[in-house]
């Protein structure tokens, strides 16, 4: 971000950033990355320095758009389908409601193939993942 020089003049322009930390844990196992395909079983598990990690990653953006009056949205996150549901959950959740606390825009890679959250043969969403994405709200009785 810091080498990105826009257009002065042209204010209506929207940054999008893509979020793939940590990408040892998003990406592993995936067959695409030389780095992670043999990496498995890691977790993610919202511990502190897991969150602060994030958060300091999220600061610094936040800090960049403020000093240069642009607007940020997060065009990019997501979990590979081989890692664990439960983490996959986890930081999905917290990274797209720590992009709501900076009042960014987001939007999750992808709709159904490797990191998905759509089964394109039952014709349905994964339910969990949907949920970490766009909690429902407790009906009150």
């Amino acid at each position: 971000m810091t080498k990105l020089n826009l257009p002065e003049a042209h204010r209506n322009i929207i940054v999008t950033i893509h979020y793939d930390e940590p990408i040892k844990f998003t990406h592993q196992a995936s067959p695409w990355s030389v780095k992670n395909k043999n990496i498995r079983d890691l977790e993610w598990n919202n511990t502190p320095e897991e969150e602060v990690a994030i958060q300091k990653d999220f600061d610094f953006a936040v800090v960049w758009a403020i000093e240069n009056k642009r607007p940020l949205h997060l065009g990019e996150f997501g979990v590979y389908e081989k890692t664990g549901m439960e983490s996959r959950i986890r930081l999905t959740n917290y990274i797209a409601r720590q992009t709501e606390k900076r009042n960014w825009s987001w939007s999750y890679w992808e709709f159904n193939a490797g990191f998905g959250i759509y089964y394109m043969d039952k014709a349905e969403w994964k339910p969990s993942l949907l949920n970490a994405l766009i909690p429902q709200k407790e009906k009150n009785d």
